[in-house]
């Protein structure tokens, strides 16, 4: 018995062509949804960023703890939240390239992102203070929470040094308070070496995806 062809009939023509169409379609319209898809999550937000990073970065702070932040933030609530110490964080600020947190009485945070040819930094600015000394350290990182090059021309390793680092996202300005307190040996005094303070201006420089310290 000879298998039957069913190429040279039209209805069957008709409807194989009907279905690669359909196909066609089908898949075409899949593709531009994934995409629209793929975009939307490509957006880079404070919200979203926040909402990945890992707890090494803010170890007083839990995972489910920086959820709940954005979660209140986002119902206009207040943001308070009870930390791994047990005490109490609040977020203040949160908008779509910055962030201000309230650690402790003494600790506060300042996170926020720079636009960049591929993607964006993530600075973190984590402000320790006393009485009498305010101290920020600086930490980088990029788009996935890995630490980044240093994209700072300035030193932060001096330890008679205390930094106080505020942002202007406006300007896209860091403006670095430093105070250098020397060291004393017995039988000197603060008269002899006083506090030393300066004010340093940062300025992102687009070319070189950095901040370049400017003249005031």
């Amino acid at each position: 018995m000879r298998p039957v062809n069913d190429a040279g009939d039209p209805k069957i023509t008709k409807t194989n062509h009907k279905m690669k169409k359909t196909l066609f379609i089908s898949a075409l319209l899949l593709l531009t949804a994934m995409k629209g898809l793929c975009q939307e999550q490509s957006v880079l937000t404070m919200k979203n960023l926040l909402s990945l990073m890992p707890e090494r970065v803010i170890p007083i702070l839990t995972h489910n703890n920086m959820l709940d932040f954005l979660d209140f933030m986002s119902a206009n609530c207040k943001a308070e939240v009870t930390n791994r110490m047990s005490g109490k964080s609040e977020m203040t600020e949160l908008t779509d390239s910055t962030a201000h947190i309230v650690l402790t009485e003494s600790n506060v945070v300042d996170v926020f992102m720079v636009p960049t040819n591929e993607n964006c930094l993530i600075y973190v600015v984590n402000t320790l203070s006393t009485d009498s000394l305010t101290d920020s350290r600086v930490d980088v990182y990029d788009f996935v929470w890995q630490p980044a090059d240093s994209t700072l021309q300035f030193s932060f390793e001096n330890p008679a040094t205390y930094n106080y680092v505020s942002y202007d996202k406006s300007r896209h300005e860091l403006t670095v308070d430093e105070v250098s307190v020397p060291l004393l040996f017995e039988g000197e005094s603060r008269k002899d070496k006083p506090v030393v303070r300066k004010k340093h201006i940062m300025v992102w420089n687009k070319d070189k995806e950095m901040f370049c310290q400017s003249a005031i």
